[in-house]
């Protein structure tokens, strides 16, 4: 099945924050508190639905990556470790140093792959790694924490006016 690829939420996201922001990655739960139906909203959701959440993340990097590039999720070392994800083109190939390949998606493309901390046995699949990051993350997650403040020592926050305006800008990229 060949799937044709408008610019997924999740890419517009990163995409802003790399190029209007200066950054270099997106953490894990800003993506997912993004992609609610309401990012304001700050109602706690389960431990299941924490879980689900990032098995859908991880599903749509893995389906939904355009064409020619790829998305690598890795411990960002100015957040303190946390998990963060990037986009990048396909063709660099400083991308594949120290990483795992996750198994090709529905499209027989590689377009996830994930820093060796992710995968110490030396794989890793979607499964294994959405138990590492709820492991991580459930509990800012299901509180809707998703903003994280204050470099290596920091923590997750609920978003603030300036994180909505941001995701609500990042529609219009």
């Amino acid at each position: 099945m060949v799937h044709s690829f408008s610019c997924p939420r999740w890419f517009q996201l990163i995409k802003a924050h790399n190029e209007t922001r200066g950054g270099k990655a997106l953490t894990i739960p800003f993506l997912i508190g993004s992609l609610r139906e309401d990012p304001g909203d700050i109602s706690s959701m389960s431990p299941e639905s924490a879980k689900n959440r990032i098995i859908d993340l991880l599903n749509r990097f893995l389906e939904h990556t355009p064409r020619d590039h790829v998305v690598k999720i890795y411990r960002c070392p100015e957040l303190g470790g946390q998990p963060v994800a990037n986009h990048f083109s396909s063709s660099d190939a400083t991308l594949l140093k120290g990483v795992v390949l996750l198994e090709p998606n529905s499209q027989g493309r590689r377009t996830l792959v994930v820093s060796a901390d992710f995968a110490p046995s030396g794989s890793v699949t979607i499964s294994s790694l959405a138990d590492q990051l709820y492991g991580d993350l459930y509990a800012d997650i299901c509180a809707a924490r998703f903003s994280f403040i204050g470099g290596i020592s920091g923590k997750y926050e609920r978003f603030s006016s300036d994180n909505l305006a941001f995701i609500e800008f990042s529609k219009h990229l």
